[in-house]
């Protein structure tokens, strides 16, 4: 193949049309070239090349997925200038003769594949009764101490408050399982959306001086103002005070902490044993082994689920494994050699798993197998 047919594969790289055959190629340079390679390349070669290629490397117009892991352009222009000439020179030969690497990378995940999680949640009514949201139509779908429970758009759920003198609260359950999401309105207009292996407990209508809910699992929410009805969200642990405000809270079980991300507002936490402490807009409490430490935050980042991405910031190995697998249902033992190693980055969720994998796998210092739904790390 001769070099206008090369850099046409950059091109489709570029608008995102490559084939898994090419994109194969192409990740196999990234990972196997070298910086001593640039030797191969005259200054008046890079100066040639400047204008036509520097706009088309990923590693210069940031892709929808970028390399996770947090690597320093020491060697600036003159490496990856080179490396876009090599890309160029090589591609005819991986072409011809890597076509075993190839099949590999296609075979590595072709029939174990895992799509991305979906809208899906079970409603558990007072009575004990459940209802797979998944499978309920759109429409009114019960009725509950003086509220019609309604979903709309197949991924939300609403309760609209009619008629209800009762001075005492119906429970309802709403559970996402892993691999799922689902967002509900409540009665007094709150919306909340949950991430996947979470789950919110509320009343129908809310009576007396407060709001109140419990929460597991990861939760965002956009409270609706009411200065005589006070909004409470209880999770394990600590005990969350608003009037009208969004944030986010992070409070798996699986975690080392809860933490407790404020966009908006102003939020007042209760941790047992601890004073209260009020978060103000771009601030993070995180509350580990008893003590409650706040801290400033990027906290759109905090959201990253709620917008359908995953962000990292120098996040460690095994909190993002943690994060894949609740997402992917799937299971992800993370060793203890690799867990404080850090990664940066943005990755779609909309992406099947084999995709953020493959973009994991690009930094060279993990590798993945995956048998059905287990995915086993190495170094």
């Amino acid at each position: 193949m001769d070099t206008y047919k090369a850099k046409l594969i950059l091109d489709k790289y570029r608008e995102g049309t490559c084939s898994e055959e090419e994109l194969a190629l192409l990740e196999s340079w990234y990972v196997n070239s070298q910086p001593a390679d640039i030797d191969l390349i005259s200054g008046q070669d890079l100066i040639a090349i400047k204008n036509d290629i520097w706009n088309t490397l990923p590693v210069h117009n940031e892709p929808e997925i970028i390399p996770v892991k947090k690597i320093k352009l020491s060697t600036s222009f003159k490496y990856w200038a080179a490396a876009a000439v090599l890309i160029i020179l090589s591609v005819s030969i991986y072409l011809t003769k890597h076509n075993d690497f190839i099949r590999k990378v296609n075979n590595k995940f072709a029939s174990t594949d895992i799509k991305p999680g979906s809208a899906k949640a079970t409603l558990t009514l007072a009575n004990g009764s459940t209802i797979v949201l998944d499978n309920a139509n759109n429409g009114v779908i019960a009725g509950q101490n003086g509220a019609s429970v309604i979903k709309t758009n197949g991924e939300n759920l609403s309760y609209q408050r009619e008629n209800n003198n009762s001075s005492v609260e119906t429970i309802n359950l709403l559970t996402v399982p892993a691999g799922g999401f689902y967002t509900i309105t409540l009665s007094d207009g709150t919306k909340v959306w949950l991430n996947a292996k979470s789950s919110l407990k509320y009343p129908t209508c809310f009576v007396g001086s407060e709001r109140r809910v419990e929460l597991t699992g990861e939760g965002y929410f956009e409270v609706a103002h009411n200065t005589n009805q006070p909004f409470k969200v209880k999770t394990k642990g600590q005990v969350i005070e608003v009037l009208g405000t969004r944030f986010n809270i992070n409070a798996y079980g699986d975690e080392n902490s809860i933490s407790t991300s404020l966009l908006q507002g102003s939020i007042k936490i209760w941790a047992q044993d601890i004073p209260a402490k009020v978060l103000s807009p771009g601030e993070k409490a995180i509350l580990a082994d008893n003590t409650l430490n706040i801290q400033r935050s990027n906290v759109e980042d905090e959201i990253d689920w709620v917008n359908n991405d995953f962000i990292f910031n120098n996040s460690d190995l095994c909190s993002i494994l943690r994060k894949i697998s609740r997402w992917y249902d799937v299971e992800i033992n993370c060793p203890a050699e690799l867990s404080n190693m850090k990664f940066s980055g943005k990755i779609s969720r909309s992406k099947n798993i084999q995709q953020v994998l493959n973009i994991m796998e690009l930094t060279g210092s993990v590798n993945f197998k995956i048998e059905e739904r287990r995915i086993t790390v190495m170094p």
